[in-house]
């Protein structure tokens, strides 16, 4: 008795073609798979004997016809229908005489394999001569990796340490202090994900030394004694009125011995908080994204500036500001690291949008989120990776919320407190 066809109703959407090979494979490996029916393709199902000989009885010997083999005939011709039904006329027309799913199978592989083996060349010649110069990190990274992943899907894969090097190759001379950093470091061990995270955090930190005319970091900021957030030069053209100077003026003269606070503390966790100002720019509706970074209970780096592009959800503009806190603390627990401070606790940030806190966790998006770039999930990556945890916080306990949007004065001696901003005592003699 026939089988019934394991290919009823199953088909491709794209049929094969001379420029589509993989995203053919991609289409019809899967039903071949899952009917179990590779080893028709790969001839280590071989057919049987068509005819029987049965060596008793007394007739002596009687040729019979085999069941076996219809049987086998049945699914090879059914397999053999499938692929037929999935190639397009160029395709098809030189399989014309083949007549088992085997040999139209290995006929495909040799017509394509002179293009893979161009391809993989040409694909590990575009690796070897990409250059980041005027691409952002986030379309830098993306584009090397998707052509590792082309490469991938050719068979050949190429190693995380191999893609590090051609990554670091594709990098400007601008970054040789990045270089430094990563070999006393171990650059060895340094994978995708953490150089990503290396190179995010450092073109962060030098954005915010132009903002300030080649001033120095966060950290170094605060030994000056001011408790203003900094705002990027850009974003305040439309803030520069007389009124807004004269308020800037009498908050800078009031504030000249407010200064961070240190305390001692047994502490090494790393924690940080992030939120971002949905479209609050009138000018251009672009975000403001902010950020403070702590060790133990001691504020040591922040952030506050406008995004780079514009965001079309508040989750997008959330998890944009989410992205660049990662960096940050990245790039905090790699000092730590060098400095050679243990720390066993695993790094917390704290986000008020809960869209963005779940979009941290879970890798299923809805229609409000297929737009956000996806150079920014690595900080779903960190967490898969229990490097990072993200914890959901109240918009009323934000600590970053004053580095986004203005506040009420109560609400802004608040901030200030929490970030141990107080009136330094200056010592006679000192």
């Amino acid at each position: 008795m026939a089988s019934s066809n394991p290919f009823a109703g199953q088909g491709v959407s794209e049929k094969l073609t001379r420029d589509n090979y993989l995203l053919w494979l991609s289409q019809v490996l899967p039903p071949l798979r899952g009917a179990r029916m590779m080893d028709f393709l790969d001839a280590t199902k071989m057919p049987p004997e068509e005819i029987s000989v049965d060596q008793g009885g007394d007739k002596g010997h009687v040729k019979e016809p085999n069941p076996a083999f219809d049987v086998w005939l049945c699914t090879d011709q059914h397999v053999l229908s499938f692929l037929l039904n999935t190639l397009s006329k160029e395709i098809l027309v030189p399989m014309i005489g083949l007549n088992s799913a085997a040999e139209v199978w290995l006929a495909i592989k040799t017509m394509f394999a002179a293009q893979n083996k161009t391809r993989i060349s040409n694909l590990r010649v575009a690796l070897a001569k990409t250059r980041k110069e005027g691409m952002t990190t986030p379309a830098y990274f993306t584009k090397m990796k998707g052509l590792a992943d082309e490469l991938a899907a050719e068979g050949r894969p190429i190693e995380d340490e191999e893609l590090v090097e051609y990554l670091l190759a594709g990098l400007d001379d601008q970054y040789n202090p990045l270089f430094v950093a990563i070999g006393v470091n171990g650059g060895k061990n340094l994978s995708t994900n953490d150089l990503y995270a290396h190179v995010m955090a450092y073109d962060h930190r030098m954005e915010l030394l132009m903002d300030v005319g080649g001033g120095s970091s966060s950290i170094n900021a605060a030994f000056r004694g001011r408790g203003g957030s900094r705002m990027p030069v850009s974003s305040c053209s439309h803030y520069c009125t007389l009124d807004n100077v004269k308020r800037i003026l009498r908050y800078v003269s009031g504030t000249v011995k407010l200064g961070l606070t240190f305390k001692r503390s047994l502490s090494t966790l790393v924690s940080a908080f992030s939120d971002a100002d949905w479209a609050g720019c009138v000018d251009d509706r672009r975000s403001t994204g902010g950020f403070a970074v702590y060790f133990g209970p001691n504020l040591i780096s922040w952030s506050a500036r406008k995004q780079a592009t514009v965001s079309r959800s508040s989750t997008e503009a959330e998890y944009k500001s989410l992205a660049n806190a990662t960096a940050e603390v990245i790039w905090i627990e790699s000092l730590l690291g060098e400095l050679g401070i243990q720390r066993k606790e695993i790094s917390c940030l704290w986000c008020d949008n809960m869209g963005a806190t779940y979009l941290s966790a879970n890798p299923i998006f809805h229609a409000r989120t297929k737009h956000i770039e996806i150079d920014f999930h690595f900080v779903r990556e960190r967490v898969a990776n229990k490097q990072l945890e993200i914890r959901f916080i109240p918009s009323s306990d934000q600590v970053a919320d004053g580095f986004t949007k203005a506040l009420p004065a109560r609400q802004f001696e608040e901030f200030k407190h929490n970030l141990n901003l107080k009136k330094a005592v200056i010592e006679e003699g000192c």
